[in-house]
């Protein structure tokens, strides 16, 4: 492992985006698991069952702490891009309003995936 300034700062950032991602799935975890109107009512729009809802924010909780692990970081980024794509398709053909939260998660988490790989052979 090189002690290169550049390295060092792709480390940080890595660290950075992947800390403020797990934060935000944890949160959106804990409203999908514990009943907030607002998942509830976007999964009723589905109409696939609140049994979706606690299994995307399972999908989701176990995202956001394999991002906290280097070794499986790469994986749980790419997992909760497709967990993204499934949002953005929703907003986009189903229930509709702004999918730019979603968009923006899914190329934060392609960047996460990106710098996870990279600060693999550093």
């Amino acid at each position: 492992m090189s002690d290169h300034p550049t390295h060092v700062g792709v480390r940080v950032i890595s660290w950075g985006l992947r800390i403020l991602l797990s934060i935000f799935f944890l949160v959106a975890m804990y409203r999908k698991l514990n009943g907030d109107a607002l998942p509830m009512a976007t999964f009723e729009a589905l109409g696939v069952g609140q049994w979706f809802r606690i299994l995307t924010g399972l999908l989701e909780g176990a995202g956001a702490i394999g991002l906290l692990f280097p070794q499986v970081a790469l994986f749980a980024a790419i997992g909760l891009a497709f967990v993204m794509i499934g949002a953005i398709a929703t907003h986009w053909f189903v229930i509709g309003g702004s999918a730019l939260l979603a968009i923006v998660l899914f190329f934060s988490l392609m960047g996460t995936a990106y710098l996870s790989r990279m600060t693999r052979n550093m």
